[in-house]
């Protein structure tokens, strides 16, 4: 049976040693490690095929699905047939090949991540019954950082994944905040040795400003290293 959220980090919270007042740090690290995980590697799981969208003569560019993460491709469907693919190029790319051309299907698409857009190169004529089919990889599902969604099963299939990158997460902040310690521990120590030198009595410091230090002068006032 699926675990929930909270399930998964009490799990990784008692691999690590750690206790329940870490729950907030855990729900947030999870969110965050599903979301890398998503991106790392195309999971099957997130894989997606948007509905067909009709093209519109003399517009270019056409909304984003929702959950949207990062694009696979995108064809031209005439007839219910699966045609040409559309190429999904950068930004540089697309300006080379940029061109409004009401009369034919488009050859060349930019995804418009600010504008949660993507982006063709030229637009079908009037009365066109072409659309387009685009695949992508959705986003995660986001959980709440607080207890609202502890009993959700995270949008993640593979669990033992989760909880042993949690568990990585729980070691490297411990690691943190004890370096963070030993530092302060190091630090304060080195103060005290440098007090310790300094307000000694005497037997302990050699001063040498002392007589016994100075070089032994002539009558000319020069150094006299001569025994």
């Amino acid at each position: 049976m699926p675990l929930t959220r909270i399930d998964i980090v009490n799990t990784a919270l008692e691999q690590s040693q750690l206790d329940s007042t870490y729950q907030s740090k855990a729900r947030k690290w999870l969110n965050i490690i599903v979301d890398r995980l998503a991106l790392r590697k195309n999971y099957k799981f997130y894989y997606k095929t948007a509905d067909d969208v009709p093209f519109v003569a003399g517009t270019l560019e056409y909304a984003l699905p929702l959950d949207y993460q990062r694009s696979d491709s995108c064809f031209v469907i005439s007839n219910a047939a699966q045609g040409r693919e559309i190429i999904i190029v950068e930004p540089y790319r697309f300006e080379q090949t940029s061109f409004v051309n009401l009369n034919g299907d488009p050859t060349a698409a930019l995804i418009k991540i600010e504008n949660q857009t993507i982006k063709f190169n030229s637009s079908p004529a009037q009365g066109t019954t072409a659309s387009y089919r685009f695949n992508y990889w959705r986003s995660p599902q986001a959980l709440t950082l607080d207890a609202a969604d502890d009993l959700v099963i995270p949008d993640f299939e593979d669990q033992d994944i989760l909880i042993q990158e949690l568990v990585k997460w729980a070691f490297e902040y411990l690691d943190d905040e004890r370096y963070g310690q030993k530092a302060g521990e190091i630090k304060s120590a080195h103060q005290e040795h440098q007090r310790n030198m300094y307000e000694s009595d005497g037997t302990g410091q050699m001063d040498l400003a002392r007589g016994m230090f100075r070089p032994r002068t002539n009558s000319r006032g020069r150094g006299n290293f001569n025994t």
